[in-house]
């Protein structure tokens, strides 16, 4: 009898289980959503409550690593990590045709050996069909690692459901990504040179101190922040099939005496200059009607504390180019 009892608790090691309560089906009622892991596979078992109908999904494998739930508004999330690769699935059900749809989907991934890794992030909206990735670039010349360019492209996608086999789309993403990282390393070893061109012909003495791309709106507009004997000049540069074009600039932001920092999120770009007085705050917003930097507010920031900050209806409609910071007295 002893020897059945040890067998029995042997065999159950090898499972485990996880539920999540959550509404995915919109009834107001808790589903059952259950990860049940044998060895090294996982399978998902969702239990919808007014439906009594069970929906469960072929194993995923992981190996050593782990696999676990998180709610999603109107779904659920799976996040399986093994070695170097980490895979979640967002699924969120589908009340016309009564299934689980997979909706989304992020491959991360290391590369290389343990000295000279990159990773790769790639997320797939299999929604609107809109493949992103994001790749490190590793130079050899400086040992350096650098963030390339964010990669975006259309990825045809069919539909896909809890109960298909989303392993072979993970394989597919897999290679693709190999691919995608690739070519981002192409078109930025090829816009880099073209940078340094343009850099040479219209700042010849100034070295580049930051450079921003305006992804909310245009993805070939960049913001470069360059520098000379610690002043500080910032240019709008629109990138083309022939290179780069400047469209605007402005050299009367900073002084060197001044501690820099610059911030860029959507449409738009912060200067902060440590002074005497305190710290400067100037934000700029891009008008995506007339494709033009506005001052969009300022002011001054003492011990942490903000006095008012300024708005157009204290200084008025300022463009980009014609900002003098001489005229903003705090």
């Amino acid at each position: 009898m002893k020897k059945i009892i040890l067998l029995l608790s042997t065999t159950l090691t090898l499972f485990a289980s996880q539920t999540l309560w959550t509404d995915i089906d919109g009834d107001k009622k808790q589903d059952k959503i259950e990860l049940v892991k044998q060895n090294d596979s996982v399978t998902i078992r969702c239990k919808l409550t007014a439906q009594n109908r069970v929906y469960k999904s072929k194993p995923f494998e992981y190996g050593i690593g782990e696999a676990s739930l998180s709610k999603k508004r109107g779904g659920f999330i799976l996040d399986v990590t093994q070695n170097r690769e980490e895979v979640s699935y967002q699924f969120r059900y589908e009340p016309k045709v009564k299934k689980i749809r997979l909706i989304g989907l992020n491959y991360f991934s290391m590369t290389g050996n343990i000295s000279h890794s990159t990773s790769s992030k790639n997320s797939l909206n299999l929604l609107t069909q809109k493949f992103v990735g994001e790749y490190e670039y590793y130079s050899p010349d400086t040992e350096e690692y650098k963030k390339l360019p964010t990669f975006y492209t259309k990825y045809p996608v069919k539909k896909f459901y809890l109960n298909s086999d989303l392993s072979a789309l993970v394989r597919k993403i897999a290679k693709n990504s190999n691919k995608y990282e690739s070519k981002a390393c192409k078109r930025y070893e090829k816009s880099s040179k073209s940078m340094a061109s343009f850099l040479k012909r219209n700042f010849p003495q100034h070295k580049l101190f930051k450079k921003f791309k305006d992804i909310f709106h245009d993805k070939d507009i960049n913001i470069l922040v360059l520098k000379r004997n610690g002043k500080i000049t910032v240019a709008l540069v629109k990138s083309t099939n022939r290179g780069f074009k400047l469209i605007g600039k402005n050299s009367h932001i900073f002084n060197k005496k001044d501690s820099i920092s610059v911030t860029q999120r959507g449409r738009y770009i912060s200067f902060e200059a440590g002074t005497a007085k305190g710290l400067e705050i100037y934000t700029f917003r891009y008008n995506l009607k007339y494709r033009q930097w506005y001052l969009y507010k300022c002011g001054l920031s003492k011990n942490s504390k903000t006095i008012k900050l300024k708005t157009k209806k204290d200084f008025g409609v300022v463009r980009f180019v014609n900002f003098r910071r001489s005229k903003f007295k705090f």
